[in-house]
């Protein structure tokens, strides 16, 4: 406590020289002028501590003992401040930096979405915008819980929202809605066939099978029916539920070419810069043209900040452009075929607990494309709920 204020009243570290400096500290004593830290580095030399206000009596009591002073340093505020009289530019430079970071930091400069894969950034963005959340905006403005509100309204699909504001930066936070499972109707159903086949096998769990193994069915075809006839002969609907087993056949077909052209890097490469500044775009460059006839472009855009929070409205967009020529390059045929066969089961419908059974390929060259036809033979359940009413 006493350490901080000496500070703000001020210390000075003297040297005192002389024959008897005892003498000096006597009369120092007897005239109440305090000090402390005191240390003899010499028989004829002390260092003492004291205040500023008690320092300008001293040189009068030196005098009195023959003895000379000498200032080692000086502490305190008012020191402190001293040094920046004669630089008020520096001052002033100052001044004018913490208002305009201050200033800087009640606006948006960056915003950040991270969500789910298939979020639909433009409509988010739109959003925000008419929620006052935009490059420039000015964020102490901004009603969070509106918007959020807001947003999840007009965004269905998401279930949760957050907008995290730190200085320039926008943060925005989303999450999927997850659809629960549909609610089982407890109307009656039938089993009908989702495509055609051969039935391979046949489990009825609930109603009364319409096929048998070894049938041939068709698409929508009544596979097991949402009725029960009881020993007495009544007949009560109910919910069918049946696991239909059925051989199904694919037909998929691909083809690829067996010249196709290659990028070969020639190593020249050209950049040009343009500075942005809020939403103004000045180009660095004179000419806008690419000499290149076939190149690559990456842009990237370095934004100037001075710490997490203080992010300024300037950045420096770099394009740099790679050149390259393209070449002709002829595919081996047996290399093209075995590429096409491999790749080809990859684009079979989706669908749950199906199993290839078997595949034929039927593989040719015509017309200088490698051509593949794959024929699958396979394993899957075709059963689907319908509704009695739908089939009536």
């Amino acid at each position: 406590m006493l350490g901080i204020l000496n500070f703000f009243r001020g210390s000075v570290r003297v040297e005192v020289r002389g024959a008897y400096p005892e003498r000096f500290l006597n009369i120092c004593a007897v005239n109440r002028i305090g000090f402390w830290k005191m240390a003899r580095v010499a028989p004829d030399i002390l260092h003492i501590t004291v205040t500023v206000s008690d320092f300008k009596r001293l040189r009068g009591y030196a005098k009195k003992t023959g003895c000379g002073l000498h200032i080692l340093n000086k502490r305190g505020i008012r020191f402190f401040t001293n040094r920046f009289r004669k630089r008020a530019a520096l001052i002033a430079g100052l001044m004018v930096f913490s208002v305009a970071a201050w200033i800087l930091t009640s606006f948006i400069w960056v915003i950040d979405i991270n969500g789910f894969v298939n979020l639909d950034i433009a409509g988010l963005r739109e959003h925000l915008r008419e929620n006052g959340v935009y490059i420039g905006a000015y964020s102490p403005g901004i009603k969070l819980d509106e918007l959020k509100n807001d947003i999840l309204i007009k965004m269905p699909e998401l279930s949760f929202i957050t907008v995290n504001i730190r200085g320039g930066h926008a943060g925005v936070e989303v999450r999927k809605r997850e659809i629960p499972p549909e609610i089982q109707s407890k109307d009656p159903c039938d089993i009908v066939a989702r495509r055609a086949g051969i039935i391979a096998s046949i489990v009825v769990k609930s109603g009364t099978p319409a096929v048998k193994p070894g049938d041939t069915v068709h698409a929508g075809q009544l596979l097991a029916g949402g009725y029960m006839t009881g020993r007495s002969g009544t007949t009560i609907t109910t919910r069918a539920d049946a696991d239909v087993t059925a051989r199904t056949w694919y037909t998929i077909s691909s083809k690829m070419p067996l010249d196709t052209l290659v990028k070969t890097y020639t190593g020249e490469k050209t950049s040009r810069h343009t500075l942005i500044i809020g939403g103004r775009r000045i180009k660095l460059f004179l000419n806008s043209g690419i000499s290149y006839k076939e190149y690559d472009k990456i842009v990237k855009n370095n934004r100037l900040t001075l710490s997490e929070s203080i992010i300024l409205p300037v950045s420096l967009e770099t394009e740099t452009f790679f050149e390259y020529t393209l070449s002709g390059y002829g595919i081996p045929e047996e290399t093209a075929l075995e590429y096409i066969k491999s790749s080809l089961p990859r684009y079979l419908p989706a669908a749950e607990n199906r199993k290839i059974a078997d595949e034929k390929y039927y593989a040719f060259v015509e017309n200088g494309a490698a051509c593949v036809t794959l024929t699958a033979e396979c394993l899957e359940d075709i059963g689907i709920k319908q509704l009695i009413t739908e089939r009536q």
